[in-house]
């Protein structure tokens, strides 16, 4: 199993207070991880570190040149969108909006078998099958 993302004796600081410190992990592909914790405990800064949104107090976080990591703030300032929804399903994601078709139709109209036909020919116009 390959490593996507490392982390090695990680620490971050604001002031004078550490958050964390030492912190080794790996994340290997296909795995899912939980990242739980109380308020304040530094989740939110962990997650900016691993996705280089700025750089550790001390240690280092390495990628495998091939991965694309997203982050959702925690509080997102979505322009013109309402709902995280319309933001993930912007018209300008074609990707996405083919996706949002298949699952429409899935919910809406699940025997329709002509329309779920052309929904799935246009997932793979838009090379959706790997999101």
């Amino acid at each position: 199993m390959s490593t996507y993302i490392s982390v090695e004796n990680l620490g971050h600081q604001f002031h004078d207070n550490w958050l964390f410190k030492n912190i080794t992990l790996g994340i290997n592909r296909g795995r899912r991880v939980a990242l739980v914790g109380i308020n304040g405990a530094g989740k939110s800064t962990l997650l900016k570190l691993l996705a280089g949104q700025f750089l550790p107090t001390e240690g280092k976080v390495v990628q495998t040149k091939d991965l694309r990591m997203g982050y959702l703030e925690q509080d997102p300032g979505f322009k013109d969108a309402v709902t995280i929804s319309d933001y993930i399903f912007h018209k300008d994601n074609v990707q996405q909006q083919a996706i949002r078709k298949y699952e429409e139709l899935l919910e809406n109209d699940p025997d329709n078998a002509a329309a779920l036909n052309d929904v799935m020919e246009e997932l793979s116009e838009v090379d959706a099958s790997g999101i």
